[in-house]
């Protein structure tokens, strides 16, 4: 507004964002449908939290289903394809339903079951039934309380019930209600795993480079031959006397044996652009470092390997960095006051004067650590493979016949390994460094007995080095 505003009586068409608007609506009919949209989405989103809020029983369980609620909203956006037979569930999560400006920028439909249906027609019955979901439940916790109230037998039954399942209780799972709920490490999981979904996004930019490597790679693509070797020498011989067939159609102009438009088409068809020719350097060293590992035991192949560089590679290696240091942080998060905290309460001294207490204790902790340590570090794992995957295929990944050593950005790790056994001894490898690293913050936090120190001496242990790495 500090600029001006157009003229609310032109067409909607004329502004950049909406020409391809499907309503022959002008600027002001415009804000008003977007005002109504929009309150009614938020109507819907609001009504939909106070639902929530009435029906938890408490108020971590409240936050958990709110983060569940976007999480499933944000995974049918993301891999909900509109032109699939469920299409319309992307249209119905409530992110797609809060960015209500893309039912006016441009004429979307979804498939419904086979049918062909408006987007906004599906967002209009979803906010719907929202709010009459909504509203019917929370109306039946405020109109009717004594329907769900609890009587006095059925509590103490309920008691009773409760305090002989609490003596068959393991202490493991004491210690999990202990840092899950009291040290808030749901949250910090629910936490993690999103900002992972939102870094991994699955994205695809294509330059030339990529693009001629791409037509350099199909024709490449499977067993070696001598075929293939004959067609990289003639293409190398092709783009390196281009420069002479150049000079000879110039020569040829100048003595007006063509015109200016053979001259123009042959330049076109002669010219190798550098991108094509960075694409060929690099198709070419491919080739000949997968023919000097392949053997008659172990043939070798070319795949394209555009999705191994960016999981493998150089071109991966800041983005993991980043990742790392997101889980270190996470790991400090959870632990920092885990293991510290029988000290700072004074629960120390009682656990010392029973039998084994201590030992029981610290082996719970121990178990809880290796298995979040490990679990979130295989979903890590698995977050960056799929990002990458599904926006470049890793061809060959699911191979049990091929052999790493096809993938030159993985050649110098010296395995004989399928490709698919390679990413599962990977994976197994990210558990077995995710549980030592939570074994680490464990101990820092019982050396440290202050969550503060814990927390910033495992960053500084584990941490530090990487963030080296990126300077």
């Amino acid at each position: 507004m500090s600029v001006g505003f157009c003229d609310l009586e032109i067409p909607v068409q004329s502004l950049a964002e909406f020409y391809q608007c499907p309503y022959a609506w002008d600027v002001k009919m415009l804000l008003v449908n977007f005002l109504i949209v929009k309150t009614a989405v938020l109507l819907a989103a609001a009504g939909l939290f106070f639902c929530i809020g009435t029906a938890a029983s408490t108020e971590v369980t409240a936050y958990g289903m709110g983060v569940i609620l976007f999480f499933l909203s944000f995974l049918m956006q993301t891999f909900a394809s509109p032109y699939s037979a469920g299409g319309f569930l992307r249209e119905a999560g409530l992110t797609v339903l809060l960015d209500s400006t893309h039912y006016y920028t441009a004429v979307r439909n979804v498939n419904v079951f086979g049918y062909p249906v408006p987007a906004i027609a599906v967002g209009a019955i979803s906010v719907l039934l929202y709010v009459g979901v909504s509203t019917a439940v929370s109306l039946r916790f405020w109109l009717h309380p004594e329907e769900i109230k609890i009587s006095v037998q059925r509590l103490y039954r309920r008691r009773r019930t409760a305090s002989a399942a609490m003596k068959y209780r393991s202490l493991f799972s004491f210690e999990c209600k202990k840092l899950f709920l009291t040290e808030r490490a749901l949250l910090l999981s629910f936490g993690l795993i999103l900002l992972l979904l939102f870094l991994h996004i699955p994205s695809r930019y294509v330059s030339m480079t990529e693009y001629y490597y791409g037509i350099y790679s199909e024709n490449l693509a499977g067993d070696l031959s001598a075929e293939k070797e004959a067609y990289l020498a003639e293409e190398q011989e092709r783009i390196e006397t281009a420069g002479e067939r150049i000079d000879k159609y110039y020569s040829l102009y100048e003595q007006g044996e063509i015109d200016e438009i053979e001259l123009t088409y042959y330049l076109e068809k002669e010219t190798i652009p550098s991108e094509q020719e960075t694409a060929f350097r690099l198709a070419w060293n491919q080739y000949q470092k997968v023919s000097e590992v392949s053997t008659e035991e172990d043939p070798a192949v070319y795949v394209n390997e555009s999705g191994w560089r960016r999981l493998c590679g150089a071109e991966a290696a800041k983005g993991q960095i980043r990742d790392y240091l997101i889980w270190i942080l996470y790991l400090a998060a959870c632990f920092n006051h885990f293991s510290c905290m029988e000290d700072t309460t004074g629960v120390r001294t009682l656990i010392r004067s029973t039998a084994d207490g201590q030992k029981k204790v610290s082996r719970a902790k121990i178990c809880i650590s290796l298995l979040t340590g490990s679990i979130s570090a295989v979903f890590l794992y698995l977050a960056q493979l799929c990002s990458v995957h599904l926006a470049w295929p890793l061809y060959e990944w699911n191979s049990v016949q091929i052999s790493v050593q096809s993938i030159t950005v993985l050649q110098n790790l010296g395995l004989r390994l399928p490709v698919l056994y390679y990413l599962i001894l990977a994976g197994v490898c990210c558990a077995a460094a995710g549980a030592a690293a939570a074994l680490v913050t464990l101990a820092l936090s019982r050396l440290m007995g202050r969550p503060v120190k814990a927390l910033v001496s495992a960053f500084i242990l584990l941490g530090l080095p990487a963030v080296l790495l990126l300077i």
